[in-house]
């Protein structure tokens, strides 16, 4: 059962890696999310992620499809990134990653348990077909973000994801 709860958030600074998504073509986010899990990328962004001294989000690693200038265009520029204290310095260090603000917004976040992708597949089905037009909010010009926090409650042989939909009143 997916659960849907709403998030204010301060802009805040991500740190990582885009690629561009032309359509809706999933298998490249799963290619990317694959080869940054190979080429040490996710490894090194939770390592910034963990010395961040004040986390805005609770999550590790986490991706980012930026639809802000047009939510209908389903084609993109899509990060694999973590927040980070100070990004322009690790970017001196990193120059293959790119820093990237997501800017202050209110978020629907719908929570999933299940095998992935399926289970962050199911989340943003039913939060365009189900629960957004059903809502008095319609889709923010802000970017949509998946999330991988730690499961509440643990006690689950199943992934946990997140994804968070920006939002504004209609």
């Amino acid at each position: 059962m997916i659960k849907v709860r709403i998030e204010p958030k301060p802009a805040f600074q991500v740190i990582g890696r885009k690629i561009w998504i032309s359509g809706q073509e999933n298998e490249i986010f799963g290619d990317f999310w694959q080869r940054s899990k190979e080429d040490g990328l996710v490894n090194r962004l939770k390592e910034f992620y963990h010395q961040k001294q004040k986390p805005i989000l609770n999550s590790a690693v986490f991706g980012i499809s930026c639809v802000e200038k047009d939510p209908s265009l389903r084609s993109f520029h899509f990060y694999i990134a973590a927040e980070a204290d100070d990004p322009i310095k690790i970017l001196s260090h990193n120059p293959d990653l790119e820093i990237y603000t997501v800017a202050a917004n209110e978020w629907a976040v719908f929570e999933n348990r299940g095998n992935l992708p399926e289970a962050l597949i199911a989340a943003e089905m039913y939060a365009f077909v189900e629960w957004l037009p059903a809502s008095d909010y319609r889709h923010a010009n802000a970017p949509e973000m998946e999330l991988y926090p730690p499961a509440p409650g643990s006690n689950t042989d199943n992934d946990y994801v997140e994804f968070w939909l920006p939002i504004r009143k209609k």
